[in-house]
């Protein structure tokens, strides 16, 4: 996002300077993001946290954790969570799902 996109997004993180690298992602409709972890699992003494925000959340989208079951999102929802474990997003609805993701400054 940039200030000219996104003003109220950006505008957040210029005065929570503690919050770093925002990113807003899209997901099609009828598309999926497969199982993954964001570090191997030969690294999880390293806690690599990732806020998640839904920014819109259509009916039938799902983001869950393999062995940790499903994220209740709605929009507007935002959660601080360990992406070191194998989790995936499926959109089965006919619109854009559209996410923000972000770090703490001291993060990994």
């Amino acid at each position: 996002p940039t200030e000219e996109t996104f003003p109220e997004i950006m505008s957040f993180f210029k005065y929570n300077p503690q919050y770093i690298r925002p990113e807003i992602m899209k997901l099609e409709p009828k598309a999926a993001i497969p199982p993954h972890a964001h570090i191997p699992i030969s690294h999880y003494h390293s806690k690599e946290y990732l806020y998640n925000m839904a920014l819109n959340y259509p009916e039938g989208c799902r983001f869950g954790f393999i062995e940790g079951g499903y994220v209740p999102y709605k929009p507007g929802d935002w959660y601080k969570l360990f992406i070191n474990y194998d989790h995936c997003v499926i959109n089965d609805s006919d619109e854009d799902r559209y996410h923000l993701v972000w770090k703490d400054s001291n993060a990994n």
